[in-house]
């Protein structure tokens, strides 16, 4: 398994050999960024036969799911992945599991594809080259997906992830292995906590 997506259940001696669980710098990977530590330390994954978790995604219009990833700087957690990995002993497991950020470095070339032909060629040449390129993944996606619809979102999808990947890699960092701040509003009463301690010893007995 290169990733437990979604949800996993992690051994805490091997949490503590890597540090900490979730890089607080990420918006989007999180599962990945911790597989590529643990990896990168000699541990394994491997996913349980049993259903953990159901999982429903958000309705309405995917255009304003898209607008809402860009506000919440989720389409960000790319740049933010690679980013973290950048110079560690997890970098090459993250960039060859990481389909995002590949797909985000096509789109780069197909942007500097059309601006090469469009600049080095004249005349026709350029106005062809430049109409044909900028078509290409349209018409790729919409063969694929037997929709106008279909393409034109998906190409909407890749062009923003590219968008935002170079903001997400370069947005300043905290450690995130630093302690996070917090505060106790309200703390329970003793006999209460011991209570519950017991409780849970008890029910961690087979």
């Amino acid at each position: 398994m290169t990733r437990l997506s979604g949800s996993g259940l992690y051994r805490r001696s091997a949490l503590e050999t890597v540090g900490y669980a979730t890089d607080r710098n990420l918006h989007g990977g999180e599962e990945l960024e911790l597989a590529g530590r643990l990896h990168a330390r000699g541990w394994t994954l491997a996913r349980l036969d049993c259903v953990a978790v159901d999982h429903y995604c958000r309705t309405g219009s995917p255009y304003r799911l898209l607008f809402e990833r860009i506000r919440s700087r989720n389409a960000l957690g790319p740049g933010e992945l690679m980013r973290s990995a950048f110079g560690q002993r997890q970098f090459a497991f993250i960039a060859a599991q990481d389909r995002n950020a590949r797909l985000c470095g096509l789109v780069g070339l197909w942007w500097c594809s059309i601006a090469a032909v469009a600049a080095l060629a004249s005349g026709a040449a350029a106005a062809l080259g430049t109409a044909a390129l900028l078509l290409l993944p349209f018409a790729s996606m919409a063969w694929r997906w037997r929709s106008l619809r279909g393409a034109l979102y998906s190409v909407t999808v890749w062009n923003a992830q590219a968008l935002c990947f170079l903001p997400g890699f370069f947005w300043p960092r905290i450690s995130p292995a630093r302690w996070i701040e917090s505060r106790v509003v309200k703390a329970p009463p003793p006999a209460a906590a011991e209570t519950r301690r017991h409780a849970g010893i008890v029910a961690a007995v087979p």
